[in-house]
């Protein structure tokens, strides 16, 4: 649910982004998403927990590919907002389920604090640095690049998770 949909439609090939295709996923997303909530609700004990989980912004990692890659990731943040607030949000917030704001425990929208990178780059925005530490993104072949989190970053999603529950 959420990137694996876009990933899965080729929404993003190289460094370019098919905003038709992305309306086309988040509109997958928000046809899917109710049904199988319904369905865990459904099958889910009275006071069963349920938590949503927003999404870190994978795609930020291309700022480290030169300048097209640092405009595909300024463009994946403002796609992975609508897709974190006006699909999966207003999804989770109709069926009363509290989210982990995964995106903010990664920073995914924090370009303006810069930190040490190793070179080629002196620095780089703190949301670039994180995905790097916190997923297989820059991880070299045969690991990475991989959009999904690494022992850090699953750490960082639990304890978001953590966080909100009773």
């Amino acid at each position: 649910m959420g990137v694996n949909d876009i990933l899965a439609a080729g929404c993003i090939v190289g460094t370019v982004v098919n905003f038709a295709c992305i309306e086309g996923a988040f509109l997958q997303i928000s046809l899917n998403l109710p049904v199988i909530l319904q369905t865990i609700t459904d099958a889910a004990a009275p006071g069963t927990p349920i938590v949503g989980v927003n999404y870190y912004n994978t795609f930020l990692a291309f700022w480290l590919t030169g300048s097209d890659g640092k405009v595909l990731a300024m463009q994946s943040a403002a796609l992975a907002n609508m897709l974190n607030n006006d699909v999966l949000g207003l999804i989770y917030g109709a069926f009363g389920i509290d989210v982990a704001d995964v995106a903010t425990a990664f920073q995914s929208n924090d370009f303006t604090t810069m930190v040490p990178f190793p070179p080629p780059h002196v620095s780089v925005p703190l949301n670039v640095a994180l995905i790097c530490r916190l997923t297989w993104m820059c991880a070299a072949a045969p690991i990475g690049p991989n959009v999904h989190a690494n022992p850090d970053g699953y750490a960082v999603i639990a304890a978001t998770i953590a966080d909100i529950l009773p």
